[in-house]
């Protein structure tokens, strides 16, 4: 038996799940926070510059738009936007990122 700890990318994986899970149940508050977990493990483990952590941004961007406000729908535009640069910059380097989590 394993333990998964906060810092293992099997456990942020999940987490990055049960975002996506409490968005499609209509949760964007829980969603939105739990995915604001998730970027900052990610951001600390793998770098804020990291494909996943990419994807983790633009799915909050997504939240974020469907928040209603327009404060959360600027904030979700901006978050889309920055997950694309980023993965504009990662480029081909993204089959070369290390572990995934």
């Amino acid at each position: 038996d394993q333990i998964y700890t906060e810092r293992h990318w099997l456990y942020v994986s999940a987490l990055h799940n049960l975002a996506l899970m409490y968005e499609s149940k209509g949760d964007l508050v829980s969603a939105k926070s739990t995915m604001g977990r998730v970027l900052a493990l990610r951001g600390s483990m793998l770098g804020t510059r990291h494909f996943l952590y990419a994807d983790s941004l633009f799915a909050l961007g997504h939240m974020q738009l469907k928040g209603g406000s327009k404060e959360d729908q600027d904030k979700g535009l901006a978050s889309m936007r920055d997950a694309a640069r980023i993965l504009e910059e990662a480029g081909k380097s993204v089959r070369r990122a290390g572990p995934l989590c």
